[in-house]
């Protein structure tokens, strides 16, 4: 079994927040349709059309970073659509680690594709230590106070 450790990318959107924002979308641009049939003014249009579209956008949206035995993996998840790349750790030379006062954990790792800066919740410091001078060695890992 591998070992995976996901990045804190924020608190993720609960399911009924979700929910209550497509709800909200579908409302606000059901409206503003209605409005355009009724009045035939685009004025009155934009505002309700572009927040709607914005509520069902965020509504389906999820983004996940992580660290594996395969290397670093981000998945951007839209409505169905599931797009997953990965960089190998072959492909990576070093790795920066800087120690945020406690607050955060950042990590930027340097190769020859672009990696994805990742951020971990400070008490997560020694597994994620752990993990890349067991993949990247000490000679390649800068930590940084």
């Amino acid at each position: 079994m591998e070992k995976r450790i996901e990045a804190y990318l924020g608190k993720p959107l609960p399911r009924w927040v979700k929910y209550t924002a497509l709800v909200f979308g579908i409302t606000m641009i059901s409206v503003s349709m209605g409005r355009l049939l009724t009045d035939g003014l685009a004025r009155h249009v934009w505002i309700p059309m572009i927040t709607g579209s914005l509520l069902i956008y965020i509504s389906g949206f999820e983004k996940r970073l992580w660290i594996d035995d395969m290397g670093v993996t981000r998945t951007l998840s839209f409505w169905g659509y599931r797009n997953e790349e990965n960089v190998s750790w072959k492909d990576i030379t070093d790795a920066r680690v800087i120690l945020n006062k406690g607050r955060r954990l950042y990590v930027l790792l340097h190769g020859t594709k672009k990696i994805w800066p990742l951020t971990y919740r400070f008490d997560q410091t020694q597994e994620v230590l752990a993990f890349l001078r067991g993949q990247l060695g000490d000679a390649a890992l800068k930590i940084e106070q």
